[in-house]
């Protein structure tokens, strides 16, 4: 996967290990944590793989271009917005302000799915392995590029 390094490189802590209390307390103003992720997170709108929800809110999967999630990763809570995409070019992006991080990832891979969710995470656990610096930041002045690859096909 080739994702572009912010800074040092280092091993930090990974996604499976255990997530400090406040940080999880947070996510919970969210709702359960998803029960079928690798991932610590709670996604904001349905998938086009999640037929019960789908048929619910009388939604067709094709309807699924956008998921934002709330992602615990390394004892911080994160938003992470996912776009699919067709026509413009994937990237993916990092910021912190105020204290808060966000990424963003544009992938051509449409509708969204739990496994699309899923593949942009991996990728971006990896980023944030590789740049505990400026993940650790509270401030980055602009947007830091993370991948200017569709992260689903990395």
């Amino acid at each position: 996967m080739t994702l572009f390094r912010a800074g040092e490189s280092g091993r930090v802590r990974s996604v499976n290990e255990v997530h400090d209390s406040d940080a999880l307390a947070e996510l919970a103003r969210y709702g359960s944590p998803v029960d079928w992720s690798a991932h610590t997170m709670v996604t904001r709108h349905p998938l086009a793989d999640e037929e019960d929800t789908l048929h619910r809110l009388q939604l067709n999967p094709s309807d699924c271009t956008t998921c934002d999630a709330y992602w615990v990763v390394r004892d911080r809570l994160v938003l992470v917005s996912i776009e699919s995409c067709v026509d413009g070019p994937p990237i993916a992006t990092f910021r912190s302000s105020a204290g808060r991080r966000s990424f963003y990832a544009r992938t051509r891979r449409c509708p969204l799915s739990r496994a699309t969710v899923e593949a942009v995470l991996t990728a971006l656990n990896s980023w944030v392995d590789d740049n505990p610096d400026w993940f650790d930041r509270p401030e980055t002045d602009e947007p830091i590029r993370v991948s200017e690859r569709d992260l689903v096909e990395c």
